[in-house]
């Protein structure tokens, strides 16, 4: 009876011990399961919060984009309003955005975001602005293939009549500007090289190319750009051979008539008379030291030559001496070059 007791005793023993094993190992199992869904879920939440990032970020940028693009627009508009109507206007725009679109995305293809610019900026233009567009490009490809007809010679008359091909009669109002810097140039070269016609008849015969032109801006242009338009007359090889040949006094009348008559102003031209005659004595002063130096060079060397020429240097410039030697040192000698009147 002990014994079947203590066997029974033995047995209900182990079987709790069995039990309570179980139940530890269950809690055990359900510690290590909870873990792993805790770091699977710690590691998804740092996912998502990546994930959020990446998009935050994703978005700043395109709103940021999308801000650009608005105000870039705007600017356009903004810019362009009153003149996008004209055609040059329209070929200056084309030409700008594609250059600013160039260089702000260097190697992208940014046909598709130009076309979206033309669309937002001018909606009734777009398909006019495509069409000019096209034209461009068909026209580029023609000077990629024909560079010659802008390193040559060509006459403006032949390139224009190129660009009409492309353009059409639009090709007059987009290089109107060029069209009349070329006629005015033109009548320049003809009031500088004209020997049949008085003086008084050649400035006629000018500022009636002039008023041709530029209509009820003529005298504008002309109180603009007097100094220019005076320098290229005077400058013009014609007009230099026939000065070389004159004589000091009239040499200055001459070409105080020219400026005069290309508009400049009076106290203005008269400043430029003294300096001028302030360069006749200088190049009077030049042409005594080129014999002297030249004659020390042949006579003279070494030490003893040296000394000469700055001697002479000294006596002749003062102060600038030092810095003809340097000139000279460089192989430089400003009067050996030939006198451009009215400049130097």
């Amino acid at each position: 009876m002990k014994i079947k007791n203590l066997i029974l005793i033995s047995v209900l023993f182990l079987g709790v011990a069995f039990l309570v094993n179980s139940v530890f190992r269950s809690d055990e199992r359900d510690l290590s399961d909870k873990n792993q869904v805790s770091e699977h879920n710690k590691s998804n939440i740092k996912k998502t919060d990546s994930d959020k990032k990446v998009l935050i970020k994703e978005i700043k940028y395109a709103h940021e984009n999308e801000i650009f693009f608005k105000e870039t627009v705007a600017n356009i508009q903004n810019r362009y309003e009153f003149e996008i109507l004209f055609k040059k206007k329209q070929y200056e725009f084309i030409r700008e955005l594609r250059s600013f679109l160039k260089s702000k995305y260097p190697g992208q293809d940014t046909k598709i975001l130009f076309e979206q610019y033309l669309k937002a900026a001018f909606p009734d233009l777009y398909e006019q602005l495509i069409l000019l567009t096209n034209k461009i490009d068909l026209y580029n490809s023609w000077i990629e293939q024909n560079p010659q007809y802008f390193i040559s010679n060509s006459s403006l008359n032949e390139i224009m009549d190129k660009r009409r091909e492309f353009f059409g009669k639009d090709a007059d109002e987009i290089w109107a500007q060029e069209i009349k810097n070329s006629k005015t140039n033109s009548a320049v070269k003809d009031f500088a090289e004209n020997t049949d016609d008085s003086f008084s008849e050649k400035v006629i015969k000018f500022r009636e190319t002039i008023n041709a032109l530029y209509g009820d801006n003529s005298e504008s242009f002309i109180s603009g750009n007097s100094e220019k338009l005076a320098v290229m007359v005077i400058e013009n090889r014609s007009i230099q051979n026939a000065l070389t040949d004159m004589e000091n006094e009239e040499r200055h009348v001459y070409i105080e008539n020219i400026r005069t008559a290309m508009g400049m102003p009076e106290k203005k031209v008269k400043f430029l008379k003294s300096y001028d005659m302030a360069k006749d004595k200088e190049w009077e002063k030049g042409s005594d030291y080129r014999k002297n130096y030249d004659s020390i060079n042949s006579e003279s060397v070494g030490d003893e030559k040296e000394e000469k020429l700055n001697e002479l240097r000294k006596n002749v410039f003062g102060d600038m001496a030092k810095t003809i030697k340097i000139e000279e040192q460089a192989g430089f000698y400003r009067y050996n070059t030939k006198r451009i009147y009215g400049k130097n």
